[in-house]
């Protein structure tokens, strides 16, 4: 399965036209927002894990070099090895570099914001290698 951002935007352009489908989302949202909120009402602590969440998610990034480092050194330790790149364009050149290395045709990977972010499905395709996604 090939999926790629022009086409996300192209089928979500035709989707959205759909009165079917428009119905069926603003049903599900409506499910949605009153499951949610009968469930925030049965967890009586809710806004203070949110709040503890908030806390740590903030924590992890003003210290972000040091978790990184401490990844690093767990990937290192396992016998892994950790790219660092300054920008997308060292990514996606990092990462072409290694499946020219193992001479690979086909790259299996996970979808994930990072690799929309820099690029990377386009770029592997333009270097002619087949880009399978899994969820």
């Amino acid at each position: 399965m090939k999926v790629s951002s022009p086409q996300f935007k192209q089928k979500s352009v035709i989707a959205l036209a759909d009165p079917r489908l428009r119905q069926a989302l603003g049903q599900s949202r409506k499910g949605f927002v009153n499951k949610r909120a009968e469930l925030v009402g049965a967890l009586p602590e809710f806004e203070q894990l949110r709040d503890e969440a908030r806390d740590l998610k903030n924590h992890v990034l003003d210290n972000l070099d040091h978790y990184l480092e401490r990844y690093e050194a767990a990937v290192t330790a396992a016998g892994g090895h950790v790219h660092w790149a300054r920008d997308a364009e060292e990514a996606r050149s990092i990462i072409l570099n290694i499946c020219q290395r193992v001479n690979a045709k086909t790259i299996t990977k996970g979808k994930s914001m990072v690799s929309e972010e820099i690029g990377l499905n386009d770029a592997l395709e333009a270097k002619g290698y087949t880009v399978v996604e899994t969820d």
